[in-house]
This record gives structure tokens, sequence and C-alpha cells, in this order.
């Protein structure tokens, strides 16, 4: 069964959750944008808990915080890149079905307006572009651009790509007194977009997996098993060369502290218990073991 057979009618749903359209980069207080507030929250730093940080001046620690969630963004820069230009492919797909083509094309103008608004912030930072692994990621790279867009591994594989940032902007949303206003918003109305994309994505994984037989299951799971495995290192453990721009020289000794780092492990065990969960109950058990 193709995954486009998806009912007509669970899309109309999606596109009728669609607010009125607004220009994120209109929905951010740019004005609010600062290097004197944190960017992410201390728990969420790599090397939060490790000693010798800790006691290093807040601004220190802040400096930090914004070469991270730096990071942060060009991994969304690159998964929505990798979701877009799959989506735009897929219109020869959608044509014949008027409502998927609606969604999708209102899919790519949200992922677009987000990719913008982290485009801008990278600007407006004043900070030099950090280095990072994303494009390196052979499994993901591969199976975004290449598996069909009829197949239950590429929705899996954006399902995997939309969660783990998901629930970093929630953290992030915990912390509405301590980060940077302008962050805050970011944030939160990426979280109410995602909302739409995950549930959408959620439905054609469970609606592929139940096709799969026993053998073809078992290989999904062997790829995305290696997808996690690779993100979660590229995603939550930056190069060292993001250290020494934040004036912890040198990068090198401070990248392995964070790998070393029992805090930052905990950390991302926790992240991602809620997306492992999410996975086994549609049928695709993984696991995250620490190094």
């Amino acid at each position: 069964m193709s995954l486009w057979s998806v009912k007509s009618t669970e899309i109309l749903e999606q596109l009728n959750q669609h607010r009125i359209y607004q220009d994120p980069v209109n929905r951010v207080n740019w004005l609010r944008l600062n290097l004197d507030d944190y960017w992410l929250p201390e728990e969420a730093l790599s090397l939060y808990g490790v000693s010798e940080f800790m006691v290093l001046p807040a601004a220190q620690r802040k400096a930090l915080s914004h070469f991270e969630y730096l990071h942060l963004l060009e991994a969304q820069v690159w998964l929505e890149g990798l979701f877009m230009e799959r989506l735009s492919q897929s219109a020869s797909y959608a044509r014949k079905n008027i409502a998927l083509l609606k969604y999708h094309l209102n899919e790519l103008r949200e992922e677009a307006g987000h990719s913008l608004v982290f485009a801008e912030i990278i600007q407006r930072s004043g900070l030099p572009r950090v280095a990072t692994r994303f494009q390196d990621l052979g499994w993901m790279n591969w199976f975004t651009r290449h598996s069909s867009v009829d197949s239950v591994t590429f929705w899996l594989t954006i399902m995997l790509g939309q969660e783990i940032p998901d629930r970093l902007n929630r953290v992030i949303r915990q912390h509405k007194n301590t980060v940077c206003p302008a962050i805050f918003d970011v944030a939160t109305f990426h979280t109410v977009d995602e909302v739409r994309h995950i549930s959408f994505s959620r439905r054609m994984v469970d609606a592929g997996v139940q096709e799969l037989s026993p053998g073809k299951a078992f290989v999904v799971s062997f790829i995305l098993q290696r997808m996690l495995n690779q993100f979660v290192a590229a995603y939550f453990y930056p190069e060292p060369g993001l250290y020494d721009f934040a004036g912890l020289v040198p990068g090198r000794s401070w990248a392995s502290l964070a790998r070393k780092n029992p805090h930052r492990k905990q950390f991302i065990r926790q992240h991602l218990a809620g997306v492992l969960h999410n996975l086994h109950q549609a049928g695709v058990p993984l696991i995250w073991r620490s190094k």
C-alpha cells in the first residue's frame, strides 16, 4: 500500500489546523536579541556540570551558550534543507491529490520561513559560523535524499530529525526567565508549528510500518539505529573549533571534557527518552548507549 493513500480527510484535518500564515521573521522581536543573556539554558550546555567550566565567569559560560545555540541552528538549517528538497520533488507525486499537494506546499512555506529565521539569527549574532559534521552524516544524508518519499524509511528519518530538535525547543521554553527573549520567541513559534509537522510524520510512519514484513522491519531498524547514533553524536557534541570560538582554549581539551561529561550523557538520555518511546510505539525499537 502506498503511503500516499493516507486518507485525504486526515490531510485536510492537518490543513484546517493551520492558522493564518504569519511570516516567522516578523514573529521575532529582533531588538531583544542580545549577547548579554544565555541563548541555551545552562543545563543544556555540553560542559554543564564539568568543574573546570562551572567556575568560569558567567560571561564565559554565556558565550558558550551562544555558540552552542548557533551549532543547533546549523543542524536545523541542514535538516530542513533536506526536507524541503524532497518536499519540492514530491510535488509530482502529490499533484493528483490536491489536499496532499496543499499540505506539502504549506509545509514548504513554514520550513522555509523557519530556516530564514535561523539564518537571520546567525547573521545578526555577528559571531563566526561554527563548523559542524552534519553534512558528513552519510546515513541520514543519503536516505533523506535518495529514499522514496513514499517509503517508511524516509518518514522515519524525518520524524527523527523533527522530534529531537523539537524537544530541545521545549527545554528552552521551560527557562523563559533566563534565556534571551528573542530566542524564547523562536523556540515558541517553532514548537507550535512543529506540532503539525510531527503529527503528520507519525501518521505516515504508522501507515508504513504496518505494511512491513519482519525482514524489512529489521532492515529499517538497522538503518535508523545508525542514523540515530550518527545524529546524536553530531548534534549533542560540537566540534572542538566551537570551544575555541567561545574562548575555551584549547578547544580539543574542552571537547574531550564534554564527551566524558556524565551530566551531558544523562541530559541526552533524558532528552531521547520520549523520542525513543514514540519510535518504539511505532514499531521501531531503538536504543542509545553513551560511549
